[in-house]
């Protein structure tokens, strides 16, 4: 769950670092792209801190986003995880919610994806608190290239 917590924060950054960057002082329209191929050269992604994750891969897909993992433990023993998430906004703050998950090709029953989901929603809103500035997420647009987030910064 923390592997997928990771992932998830690495490709949310990148949304929120921009926001970051905007001028607080005009209200003004914003947007900005992440491609996929900038999306899997994020450190997190091509350095895991997990020794054991031996694969990561980010995979835009119209409105959704398919994360990848493969784990190769001591004992020799693998696991591969698909993850889907797609992005969810409320009052003009951005969160991710997972939508299924798969380990070795099984479905993960719905409370682990429940479980997952706050998890989730707790360490984004944690990490996002102090960190961007007044404004409003207004939409986000993924395609099977890049992900396209608008947003408004406050005055």
């Amino acid at each position: 769950m923390k592997k997928l917590l990771i992932a998830l924060v690495a490709v949310a950054i990148l949304a929120a670092s921009v926001v970051v960057a905007a001028p607080a002082s005009a209200a003004t329209a914003r947007t900005v792209t992440l491609t996929e191929a900038q999306a899997n050269q994020l450190y997190i992604v091509t350095n895991p801190y997990n020794r054991a994750i031996t694969s990561r891969v980010v995979d835009f897909q119209p409105t959704q986003v398919v994360i990848s993992t493969s784990f190769e433990y001591r004992a020799g023993k693998t696991a591969n995880t698909v993850t889907t998430i797609v992005p969810v906004i409320s009052n003009g703050r951005l969160s991710w919610r997972v939508t299924s998950r798969a380990r070795n090709g099984e479905a993960v029953p719905q409370d682990v994806i429940n479980q997952i989901n706050t998890s989730i929603s707790t360490s984004w809103r944690n990490w996002v608190k102090g960190k961007l500035p007044t404004g409003k997420i207004t939409s986000v647009t993924i395609s099977d290239v890049d992900m396209v987030i608008a947003y408004t910064t406050a005055r």
